[in-house]
């Protein structure tokens, strides 16, 4: 919000102010003023980056948290297009196609290559880890732990 508040065109801070809302109503609860505060983070971003690649990422994100996986799915790949280095958004679609698809085939590659856009990444480490184990990769998963320590 302060980034808004110093630059109220900078698309990002939106995107920030809306992805942060949304990981504190995931990791713990939010009232429906702070709902409503993410909606209107979320619309400004898109109204002023519209070819902004982590814009349509939130969006992607919204879209999911409204059980809309499938215009979801597209919402990231045009974010990912415009930003393929946003390792956050590989995550996070890799999270949606094995937790809403169950296809750990195709959710695998795409944490993978988040995992190469931010190989330090705790997060998106874990969450690899979790979906290769989850899928019955178990040696791989524990290939990934013996990498990590």
């Amino acid at each position: 919000e302060r980034a808004i508040q110093l630059d109220p065109q900078y698309t990002r801070a939106y995107v920030g102010a809306h992805d942060t809302i949304h990981l504190l109503n995931l990791y713990g609860s939010i009232d429906d003023a702070e709902r409503a505060k993410g909606k209107r983070y979320l619309a400004r971003a898109i109204e002023l980056g519209p070819n902004v690649g982590e814009a349509h990422i939130s969006r992607a994100v919204s879209l999911e948290n409204e059980g809309q996986a499938d215009a979801a799915i597209l919402e990231y790949r045009r974010g990912l297009e415009l930003a393929p280095g946003y390792a956050t958004g590989w995550q996070w679609m890799g999270e949606l196609v094995a937790f809403a698809y169950g296809d750990y085939e195709n959710a695998l590659p795409l944490l993978a290559k988040a995992r190469e856009l931010d190989p330090l990444s705790p997060v998106i480490n874990g969450t690899y880890l979790f979906h290769t184990a989850q899928s019955g990769r178990i040696e791989e998963a524990l290939e990934v732990v013996r990498g990590l320590t």
